[in-house]
């Protein structure tokens, strides 16, 4: 293979797509697939899936695994399910990639990859985010409650209510416009029930931030997303970046119990970076404003006593 060859692949490819290369690429510059297959071999390339190699030193990340699954479709797919709620930061990284393909077209089974099919809904469009293209969010989570249960599709749309992506409202005003498909009771189910609950964002996040401003608290002006080393940690609904200090306003939807572990399991991965983290009730900050920002003032002087470094926001 000519140097100049190679080196248009790579720019296109390695440098593009987290280190990742089909065969089918390198045939497109004029390399033949099995003189790149061995060159791949010989220089410690990994084979990811069949004709899909990644370069060496390239990030074992989940953004690797993304693009062997897209390349090895030719871009043929775009991402649903958890992989597409992970691109909107609703969910962690996940162990596998979800791809929405044609209804009609083949997909032969690949190792830590997930096919989804199903006729495209009146009004959605496709998404770009992280630089992928992924189905709307209100597909994304519909097609994620076929494999999931009721408490993981609970967690998820409460993340999306969170990040102002989707209401449950607008989760069950999908459901009919999709009609049937496998996992529609088990979405149902969860939309319905934060519905009967109620969310913590509907004014209680806002009245809070408004108490702090006035009392000449340095609050964040939204709520702000904790992003380490490309990870998303959370988001904090009343944040203090200064000495990473945060308050969460929680409504009645925080009593359920799989709301309730998701918060204790966010809270913990955020205190491993050093942010401290305070829950209020809603009711509580409504009776007692003065005793909730006395609260904030408390916790954000414990926060700077234990040597909480500003965050960049």
């Amino acid at each position: 293979m000519t140097a100049g060859r190679w080196e248009r692949l790579h720019e296109r490819c390695t440098n593009r797509q987290s280190g990742v290369v089909g065969a089918w690429q390198a045939v497109e510059h004029g390399i033949a697939g099995s003189t790149f297959a061995t060159f791949a071999r010989a220089h410690g390339w990994q084979a990811l899936h069949p004709g899909i190699w990644a370069a060496p030193g390239s990030p074992e990340d989940y953004s690797r695994a993304v693009y062997a699954a897209l390349v090895s479709l030719r871009f043929g797919a775009i991402l649903t399910g958890e992989s597409a709620l992970w691109a909107a930061g609703a969910v962690r990284e996940p162990r596998r990639v979800a791809v929405l393909v044609r209804p009609r077209r083949h997909c032969s089974p690949r190792t830590g990859v997930v096919a989804y099919r199903g006729a495209w809904v009146a009004g959605d469009r496709v998404e770009r985010r992280r630089g992928f293209r992924c189905a709307p969010v209100l597909r994304a989570v519909t097609d994620h409650a076929r494999d999931s249960g009721r408490d993981a599709v609970v967690k998820t749309l409460v993340e999306l209510d969170r990040l102002r992506e989707a209401s449950p409202a607008a989760v069950l005003g999908y459901l009919e416009r999709r009609g049937r498909f496998l996992g529609v009771g088990t979405v149902r189910y969860a939309a319905r029930r934060l519905l009967d609950r109620g969310l913590s964002h509907s004014g209680g996040e806002a009245y809070a931030r408004r108490l702090l401003r006035e009392a000449g608290v340095d609050v964040h002006a939204r709520p702000f997303t904790v992003v380490a080393g490309g990870v998303i940690f959370g988001e904090i609904d009343l944040a203090c970046l200064a000495v990473r200090y945060g308050a969460e306003v929680d409504g009645p939807v925080h009593d359920l119990p799989e709301v309730a572990a998701a918060d204790k399991v966010r809270d913990r991965r955020l205190r491993r970076i050093d942010w401290t983290i305070d829950r209020f009730r809603d009711e509580e900050v409504r009776r007692d404003p003065a005793g909730f920002v006395r609260a904030v003032r408390d916790g954000l002087a414990a926060a700077a006593r234990r040597g909480g470094a500003p965050w960049p926001g």
